[in-house]
């Protein structure tokens, strides 16, 4: 998570407040999607290494020589 100062310099009006916690958000939701982006491209990574690439100049029913 992340960490937030104790004692917030915002005025305790409603909107003073409400604003502080939408930027709040803001941060929060932009390290998300980075930090998802990242995991995104280690998973496609560790994918296209895992899995053989599909031969597409045979199709199912041609003869070939063995």
């Amino acid at each position: 998570m992340v960490a937030t100062p104790k004692h917030e310099t915002t005025d305790k009006i409603p909107r003073g407040v409400r604003e502080a916690i939408r930027f709040r958000l803001r941060a929060l939701i932009q390290k998300m999607r980075q930090s998802l982006a990242v995991a995104q491209r280690r998973f496609t990574r560790n994918y296209d290494a895992r899995i053989r690439p599909v031969n597409t100049g045979i199709n199912v029913g041609d003869w070939v020589f063995v």
